[in-house]
């Protein structure tokens, strides 16, 4: 699992380069390797998002910094990339999201405010 924060290392400075995990382009390429490196298969992983939504404005701005809207696009576009099909998605919105993995059955349960959980 990586946890996105931001879509882009290369804006980040040298903080990217000791922080690799909250960068689109550096975590995911970074945790396919080290899946393989375990003996993953690429063609056997499944790949599932949640997350991205736009829960803060910042006096007005949330539509320019749009950093959920941002951070699923660049998921999106490095998982193609990879050669990776999203099989399931949870994205978007203005409420946060609580990700728990099942590691037995693969099931990814999201729980939202004031909505019924969701089974990826």
């Amino acid at each position: 699992m990586a946890h996105i924060m931001l879509p882009d290392s290369s804006l980040s400075g040298a903080n990217a380069l000791t922080n690799r995990g909250k960068f689109a382009d550096t975590a995911i390429p970074d945790l396919i390797e080290a899946m393989q490196r375990e003996g993953a298969m690429k063609e056997r992983m499944v790949v599932k998002i949640a997350g991205g939504a736009q829960m803060f404005s910042f006096n007005g701005l949330n539509n320019q910094i749009q950093i959920g809207a941002r951070n699923v696009a660049a998921v999106e576009k490095i998982i193609a990339e990879m050669g990776l099909k999203i099989t399931n998605r949870s994205v978007g919105g203005n409420v946060g999201r609580s990700v728990l993995m099942d590691l037995e059955t693969g099931n990814v349960t999201i729980k939202m405010l004031n909505s019924p959980d969701i089974i990826l």
